[in-house]
């Protein structure tokens, strides 16, 4: 088994800058979102929440959220062999529900990567929760 060579790590990197974008433009495609970071059958695991299996479920249940504003992330760490890789991040939000204030959110995440034969990696298993009460 292999370690992850720089050209993997930054292609991780690159997606995950490229969904953020999208998050950040309005209204969001979340149809977009889901199809360029997560694979057919990936896993979303949210706190408090059943699991939530497969892109179309994902994008009906990221659709479900308030609507997001000021999305980020951080890759604080990126590891992995071969064609598998895990990713440690942060991220900060802001969730805007209607007829309520604003609220600020920040968290961290934990993401499972899967190279497909087409050499592109997706997200197979995501679990996040906010660092908030």
């Amino acid at each position: 088994m292999n370690a992850l060579n720089q050209a993997d790590t930054d292609a991780i990197r690159n997606i995950a800058a490229k969904v953020v974008a999208i998050a950040n433009i309005k209204p969001v495609d979340w149809e977009t979102y889901t199809e360029t970071y997560y694979s057919e059958d990936a896993v979303v695991l949210p706190a408090n929440s059943p699991a939530v299996r497969g892109r179309k479920a994902i994008t009906e249940f990221l659709k479900s959220f308030p609507e997001i504003t000021n999305f980020t992330n951080n890759l604080v760490e990126i590891g992995g062999k071969d064609d598998c890789a895990w990713v440690y991040g942060t991220y900060a939000m802001t969730l805007s529900p209607p007829d309520a204030a604003p609220i600020d959110d920040v968290g961290k995440y934990i993401e499972v990567w899967h190279k497909r034969e087409d050499g592109v990696w997706k997200v197979t298993h995501d679990i996040f929760n906010s660092d908030l009460a």
